[in-house]
Formats: C-alpha cells, structure tokens, sequence
C-alpha cells in the first residue's frame, strides 16, 4: 500500500505556473509606466517587480500543494483512502466527499489511519448500530447490547474520539457526524488495538455481541412481548406501592391485571396467593398458582431456546435442567441458564387445595 500523505516538493518558482508567469509579465509594464504616469521616483519600478515576484512564488507554491493534493486524492481510489472535509477532520463525516477528477483540492483531506488503543470488543458492532438507528445515547448501548453502563460509557468516547459521533450535549443524544453509506470504510480505515481481556470478561463479550444479534433479528411477536413485559412492570410498581399504603383491594385489581397478561414477573404471583389466603379464597388462591405454573415453565423454555442458541448450553443439558428445575453454571459459578423455581409453586398449590378440601 503507498504511503499516505503529501510528499514534500522542491522550492516551486513563479516560471512553473501560467498563473504565476501572468502575474510576473503584468508587472514588468507596470513597473514601467508607474514612474512615467505618476509622480513617484524610478526606482518604484523595483519595488513592484520585487513584489510580483514574491506573490508568484506563493502563487506557484500554492498551486504545486494542490496538484499533489489532486493525484493523491486519486491514489486513493486505489489504496482505499478515507477522505472527509478539512473542518470535519476531527469532528467525523456528516456525508461521505466524492473523489473525482474535478475536485478542488483545498475541499479535501487525506484521514491517516485512527488508532484507537484498549478498543473494546463491541467497538465496531456499536458503530453500526448507532447510525443505522439514528440515534447514539449511552443507555440505547448498554440496554440493546446488554452491558454495563460504565462499559458502554467507554465505548461512547471511543466512538467519539474516532470522529463517528459528536461531544456530549448534556442530557440529549449523540451528534453522528457519520451517514450508513461511510461507516464502513471508516471502520476499515480504523485500527482497534484491543484490550487484554480476563477469561470471564471475553465470554461476557462474546454472549453481549450474540445477544445483540439475536436482539436484532427479533420478530413482531417477540418485541410485542417486550412491550407487553414492560407495561407490566409498570402496573407492578403502583400495585406494591397501593399495598404498601394498605389499599388492598386496588392492589389485587392491579396484580390480578398483570396476572391476565400471563408474562413471567414474579411479584403478582408471590403476593396474590398471600393475600387470597389471608381472606380464605382458595379458589382464586389455586388460579393464580396454576397460572403461575403455566407463564415460568413457557418462560424457562423460552430461556433454555435461547441458551442452545447463544451456545451456553447444548440441548441435553437444557432438557436435564427443565426436568431438574435447576440453573446451569459453568466451572466458574457464571450462570448459563437462568431457571425460575417451579417446585415452589407446586408446594403452595397443593397446600392451598388441602385448605380448599377442608
């Protein structure tokens, strides 16, 4: 691949320019006639070829700079050259700068390539997904690719100091300075000297990148279910605070809502069997608990799906925990699969129909 840069050229003379040589063949019957026509003294004639020939040699000086900049611009087509505006060298690209023959040099600059040291893994993943979505907030990064917010606050300013997104504006999202068409070859022109990472923080990494893939390739039904999830916790919320303040009542309408939209949050089902039971309803007492049964044990499927796909777990190992009821670790005590605890619905169900016999 050929050196980027310009390289330096010989002292240029106001001879090797039209321009130049225009400016220096104006001046020679200028000086001439300036001390016929005016009242100043002869030597006035020195003085003004003196200066043409210093603003030829800028003149040529500039126009050599120029045409080097030209033929490495065209170079660059064939060593793949990322090229961005002078004022957005180190701000990033808001769109991408065509290279052709009719470009003005002085518009153009050649970006070295950007070193980016203790990069993290997820570097060039983020990046992508940032501008395909528009949008760059540190909480959209650790929510989507499911890390810790000090991790994604880091990748934030590694997308930044590579020119992809703005500085920070207090509260409000991250100017990207770069559109989906130059991604790419940015990313290309971008070399990440990674960070030595502990055994525990790369498997950590590599399941946030899968998660996030699989994330992305969620259907409608699935992102209605994060919906549907969300809204549930939020009416959970004004439950417990309704029976923290002894509004019982209201707190079971909520909980039984939350109970009707059958998704996998534990607290309806702990507290209404509790609070059945204090006014000796055993019958909605055995509902609520074999709903319970039916919502987690759908829910450690769907989990167990998920830990074959990601690769945590294989499928023998996945059925042995469904029938066992237990979480899967591995040597070092990282849960592979997340399991909810049937068992102790089932207890609770058989206690309350033994009351409910009585």
């Amino acid at each position: 691949m050929k050196k980027k840069g310009i390289m330096r050229q010989q002292s240029p003379t106001p001879v090797d320019t039209p321009i130049a040589v225009f400016i220096l063949l104006g001046a020679i019957p200028i000086g001439f006639l300036l001390p016929v026509l005016t009242p100043l003294p002869w030597w006035s004639c020195i003085i003004v070829w003196v200066a043409a020939f210093f603003v030829g040699v800028i003149v040529a000086s500039c126009e050599k700079e120029n045409n080097a900049l030209r033929q490495l611009a065209a170079e660059s087509h064939d060593t793949e050259c990322f090229v961005r505006c002078p004022e957005e060298v180190k701000k990033g690209l808001e769109s991408d700068v065509a290279i052709d023959e009719n470009m003005h040099a002085p518009n153009v600059c050649i970006i070295e390539k950007i070193v980016i040291k203790n990069a993290d893994p997820l570097f060039k993943d983020v990046a992508r997904f940032i501008v395909n979505e528009d949008f760059a907030t540190t909480s959209k990064i650790q929510r989507h690719f499911q890390i810790g917010y000090a991790r994604s606050g880091k990748i934030m300013d590694q997308l930044e100091y590579a020119g992809i997104v703005g500085a920070p504006s207090g509260a409000r999202p991250r100017q990207i300075l770069i559109n989906g068409d130059g991604i790419e070859r940015l990313l290309d022109a971008i070399q990440l000297e990674e960070e030595s990472l502990t055994p525990e923080e790369e498997i950590l990494a590599r399941r946030a990148a899968m998660w996030a893939e699989i994330e992305s390739q969620k259907s409608q039904e699935e992102c209605e279910f994060d919906n549907k999830l969300k809204k549930a916790r939020d009416i959970i919320s004004l439950a417990a605070n309704e029976e923290k303040k002894g509004m019982i009542k209201e707190a079971i309408t909520h909980y039984e809502e939350v109970v009707s939209m059958e998704v996998p949050v534990k607290l309806p089902y702990d507290r209404l069997p509790i609070l059945y039971r204090r006014f000796k309803n055993y019958e909605d007492e055995i509902r609520v608990l074999n709903t319970a049964i039916k919502v987690f044990t759908k829910e450690n499927e769907r989990r167990a799906t998920y830990a074959i796909k990601l690769g945590y777990v294989d499928f023998t190992k996945a059925m042995q925990a469904l029938e066992t009821n237990e979480c899967i670790r591995d040597e070092k005590g990282i849960i592979l699969l997340s399991i909810y605890d049937i068992n102790s619905y089932y207890d609770r169900l058989k206690k309350a129909k033994n009351l409910s016999d009585k």
